[in-house]
């Protein structure tokens, strides 16, 4: 086994498309934190958006030191960088003939009644001249946010268009 160098130590950070930096710690006393927060620098992440891995662990505990769980000078961590979340939610919404209209929505407390209004303008209906039904269910209550509802980023909402009457 190599020993830890006095001065510091060198640690490769390489994500999965081998893009690799390398960093230089203070010692093995080092954190697996200050190495985590040294990854979101080098790889451009959000705080908490990378995954740190070494030797098949994922290193968790970011109060251990990389000498407590095994990095050792000029050592490989593979970084996971976990997915950035976009800032609004989108949702598909879906009327019975298959036409698809993908809409943003500011956040997960948007609400229903928000959705409704861009069903209607996407499908070109009259203010309440469309439900909407997610997971079977009729989306009644516009005052609930969509998160309220279950209606997750990515989800799909059925548009049911009322016939306008004659």
């Amino acid at each position: 086994l190599k020993k830890a160098k006095a001065v510091g130590e060198k640690v490769i950070l390489r994500n999965v498309q081998k893009v690799e930096h390398e960093v230089e710690l203070a010692s093995a006393s080092s954190t697996v934190g200050e190495l985590v927060k040294q990854a979101e620098v080098r790889f451009g992440a959000d705080a908490g958006g990378v995954t740190l891995v070494h030797l098949g662990n994922m290193l968790n505990d970011s109060s251990k030191t990389v000498g407590e769980v095994g990095i050792q000078d000029g050592g490989l961590v593979i970084v996971v960088l976990k997915k950035a979340k976009a800032v609004g939610e989108k949702v598909i919404l879906r009327n019975v003939q298959k036409v698809e209209h993908e809409v943003e929505l500011a956040s997960a407390s948007s609400t229903v009644g928000e959705l409704v209004k861009q069903a209607e303008v996407r499908f070109g209906a009259d203010a309440g001249g469309v439900t909407l039904v997610h997971l079977g269910n009729m989306l009644n209550d516009s005052s609930k946010t969509v998160g309220e509802v279950g209606i997750q980023d990515g989800g799909l909402v059925i548009v049911v268009l009322k016939k306008a009457k004659a």
